[in-house]
């Protein structure tokens, strides 16, 4: 089934505020973007935003706008967040063309209009709007509400990349590392994602990592490659993204960038599989079944393998559980139904397998280490 205008824009584009008035605080699409922290907003400066919006000053507009603005797509709130960003935007005021902009491409308080949206982004990022440029080129990369032109999305994320706009620089970072809208060049790919990874924007630290693990163009020596490689997948576990925290123990596991360590590579793989990671729990059967970090315990291989092969949709774990119910008894094959049955979420199933494995009695009461 076709989506609809509003879920595709929903899913490209990310949303302007949370479900409180008081977005102007400072979240985390505004540091990713660039933009400072604040203090939260008061009643008393929706008040003052909203005297001087009656004036018509565009900008109070703008700041009443994004203090009314919620992550419901059909809230009065946003409704009147578009009509002051409409009062603001026919006066060329760039921040409200590309907030208005948003809202036309999520559906967000207004009816989904592709072609609008990008009609105001474009207008928005002449003017200089690295906001506006970033969703230009989200727009034009995926054709939404315009042809599809990678080399011009590239433009436009260079463009807002250049003003400090993170995600725009983890876009260029992808666009040169794999060739979209220009020819793959790992050295501009490494350039662009290290300036967001090293804001500390997660996914861009993890991208970085895989790229100096794969080496291809990167003019450094192994050595150097591999402590790179660890040194950025390491920060994008810290900060809690699952998949470098699955990276992360493969890392530990093989002793590349670092000593080869099975317990950590253990508890990695138990953070990333808790959030529901299917390769990390898989990983996690496979050291059961090996005694890899954890004492040998097919029973709860066996759980952690069904358990990836759910969570993946089947795509993953087939050939290990095929390898281990070749070898499990029917009383190992009983007992990995029972640890499934008993155990409801991942957290749970992961602490009962480990404390199995560990000797314990009391399923659930493995701590880290």
């Amino acid at each position: 089934m076709a989506k609809s205008a509003r879920e595709i824009g929903q899913s490209l584009f990310p949303a302007p505020g949370g479900d409180e008035a008081g977005r102007a605080a400072g979240t985390v699409l505004d540091l990713l973007q660039g933009r400072p922290r604040a203090r939260r907003a008061t009643e008393s400066d929706m008040e003052a935003y909203s005297r001087a919006a009656a004036t018509g000053d565009p900008q109070a507009q703008y700041e009443l706008a994004r203090l009314l603005v919620s992550g419901r797509p059909l809230s009065i709130q946003n409704r009147e967040a578009a009509k002051w960003l409409r009062k603001a935007s026919a006066r060329e005021h760039a921040a409200s063309e590309a907030l208005l902009g948003l809202l036309y491409a999520r559906g967000q308080g207004v009816r989904p209009d592709p072609e609008r949206a990008v009609a105001l982004f474009r207008a928005a990022a002449v003017s200089g709007n690295a906001a506006a440029q970033y969703h230009l080129g989200i727009a034009l990369e995926n054709g939404f509400g315009t042809e599809k032109n990678e080399r011009e999305a590239l433009s436009w994320f260079r463009l807002a990349g250049a003003q400090g706009h993170l995600l725009a620089q983890l876009h260029v970072g992808r666009c040169y590392r794999q060739g979209r809208g220009c020819r793959p060049d790992p050295v501009q790919a490494t350039l662009w994602l290290r300036r967001a990874a090293s804001q500390g924007h997660p996914q861009a630290a993890l991208e970085l990592g895989l790229l100096y693990g794969e080496g291809l163009g990167l003019k450094v020596r192994p050595e150097e490659s591999a402590a790179e490689t660890f040194k950025w997948i390491s920060r994008a576990a810290a900060e809690g993204l699952a998949e470098a925290q699955y990276r992360l123990a493969l890392l530990y596991s093989v002793g590349r960038g670092c000593e080869a360590d099975p317990s950590r590579a253990l508890e990695w793989a138990r953070a990333a599989a808790a959030s529901g990671h299917a390769g990390a729990m898989l990983f996690l059967g496979s050291c059961l079944r090996h005694g890899d970090g954890a004492p040998r315990d097919l029973p709860g291989a066996l759980a952690l393998a069904r358990r990836a092969g759910e969570l993946s949709g089947g795509a993953l774990g087939r050939g290990a559980l095929e390898e281990i119910e070749a070898v499990a008894s029917p009383e190992e094959k009983a007992q990995a139904q029972e640890l499934l049955r008993r155990s409801g979420g991942n957290a749970e199933l992961i602490a009962s397998t480990l404390a199995r494995s560990r000797g314990k009695n009391r399923p659930g009461s493995f701590e880290n280490r």
